[in-house]
């Protein structure tokens, strides 16, 4: 059976679940922590990245690696396409969300706690926090008219909310 080292969070690792779930291909999870840095992890990977996954001498690393290995092992449910265009096609595309997916989605809050954690050693007066401030993705606002006039409305109706007109 393949045994799957991955983090749960990481979008490599479930890029790799789900082409192991389409191609019918059972695997036992096993959960890594990469910041960890554990030595069987790092036998397996000195990179320390997930997801790993191997099978009794077979080890692979990547999950580029892990599903192209799939995609020419495994005939059941083709991933990327019967010809090469639609295949370099379906590897552009998994190449971009890949990136967008660890740099939008993964990248900042993993960034925001290893500040938080900086920041919590330092004190008050920590320099990664104020640096970490400027460059943070702006928010979105939502002050549709409607929801304005809504929420004035709600806050003016409460006694004591401290909002005059």
């Amino acid at each position: 059976m393949w045994r799957l080292h991955q983090y749960p969070l990481c979008p490599f690792s479930r890029k790799v679940r789900f082409a192991c779930a389409v191609k019918g291909i059972t695997v036992e999870l096993v959960r890594e922590y990469p910041w960890e840095r554990r030595d069987a992890f790092a036998a397996l990977n000195p990179a320390g990245q997930t997801p790993v996954i191997q099978n009794g001498t077979i080890t692979l690393v990547d999950s580029a690696a892990i599903c192209d290995y799939f995609e020419e092992t495994v005939d059941r449910t083709p991933l990327l396409g019967a010809g090469p265009e639609e295949r370099a096609e379906a590897r552009r595309l998994v190449a971009w969300f890949d990136q967008k997916f660890y740099a939008e989605v993964t990248a900042p809050p993993r960034r925001i706690s290893i500040i938080s954690i900086s920041c919590s050693i330092a004190g008050a007066g920590c320099p990664a926090r104020r640096s970490a401030l400027p460059t943070s993705p702006p928010q979105p606002r939502f002050r549709s008219p409607t929801i304005l006039a809504a929420s004035n409305g709600m806050a003016m109706s409460r006694p004591g909310s401290g909002i005059r007109r």
